[in-house]
This record gives structure tokens, sequence and C-alpha cells, in this order.
């Protein structure tokens, strides 16, 4: 089934929190994020975990660490890491401090961003290191290069949001053909819930 049979339109929300108000309007009908915000948990919005997506670190080019192929958390844990969403209830800072926690480390230099362009910026005049999730890496840009952790396990939930008690027919479609391009491209993913293709 080719996506192509889809009549559709992207929406770029700034935030998670953008993006649930845009559901709970009908201003969209579906919506994917990172990580799942706290206070997005009610009766308006169904959500779907549909698979963990690796991190990669982004690092200026001229770092020393672009040299290498793969790097660990320990490599960076006293680099000057740029996190972001800042002020946020769940947000990929949080979830990256935690993994660091799980292997016993501390980061010594921890600055909060709002947004990821702005991190993204900051790597590429070479101000330090972002983590984000392998999806994005299509963000090029000349002064930053992308590694991959050798811990597959540092990851950050894909999540898929629609609108509770609304199972448009569309919204199935599109979830069949993601999970069917996830596997024609060998990516791990959730099973969906069991009564969603009845």
């Amino acid at each position: 089934m080719a996506l192509r049979h889809l009549r559709y339109f992207v929406t770029i929300a700034e935030s998670a929190h953008e993006q649930d108000n845009a559901l709970k309007q009908g201003q969209i009908d579906v919506g994917f994020s990172y990580l799942e915000v706290d206070d997005a948990k009610d009766n308006l919005i169904d959500t779907i975990l549909v698979r963990d997506e690796p991190l990669v670190a982004a690092i200026p080019v001229a770092h020393q660490l672009a040299n290498q192929t793969t790097i660990d958390l320990v490599d960076i844990v006293h680099e000057r890491l740029l996190l972001f969403p800042k002020n946020s209830p769940s947000s990929m800072l949080d979830t990256i401090l935690n993994y660091f926690a799980i292997e016993l480390l501390q980061p010594t230099q921890v600055i909060e961003v709002r947004e990821l362009h702005v991190a993204l910026g900051l790597v590429a005049a070479g101000e330090g290191i972002t983590i984000i999730p392998q999806g994005l890496e299509n963000l090029q840009h000349q002064q930053v290069v992308y590694r991959h952790f050798n811990d597959r396990r540092i990851t950050c939930p894909v999540m898929m949001k629609t609108r509770a008690f609304e199972h448009a027919p569309y919204v199935t479609t599109l979830l069949k053909i993601l999970y069917d391009w996830y596997v024609q491209l060998n990516i791990d993913y959730y099973p969906p819930p069991p009564d969603l293709f009845r």
C-alpha cells in the first residue's frame, strides 16, 4: 500500500503541547512526537507507542569525537551538553540525563536550551554537543556530524496520537503503511494494539 493513495497535509508543531491542542481542536487528525507529555494524558487523546528510536550525538565537525564512528556516554560526560527542551513537563533532557545516571555518570556541563534548532546552531558554532533522535539526522549542517552510540538501548519513544473515540479509517490505513515500511526497512517496532485493525 503506497502513501500516495492518501490525501494528506503535513503541519509542523513547535511543541507536543501545540500538537495536542491542534488534535483536540480538529486542526490535525494524527500527530507524531517523541516522548509523551504528562499533562496530555486525558480522555481526549489516544496515544500509541510506535517504536523506540535510537538517540545520536550531534558533534561539531572539528571536534575530536567526530573522527570516531561510534561513541559512548562516557566520551561526552565532561563535554558541554546542550539539551532541550527547557521548562517541559516531560523532556528529552530528563530522558538523556537518566541514561547517564544508569551508567553512574554525572555530566559536568549541562546547558538547557529551548529548541532543537538552537541546540544544533550552538553545536555548529563549536559551543558543545547535543543529543537528538536518529530520525532528525536529516537536519544537515555542514559544521555538524552525527555519531551513534555503541549502546543501542539509548533510545526515546515515538508516539502516535489521535483524537479519542474517533476511529477513522485513515488512521488504520496510516498505521498499516507505517508498520509495512518498518518491516521493509527491518526497523523494530511495538506491535499495534490488538483491536486496532478490527
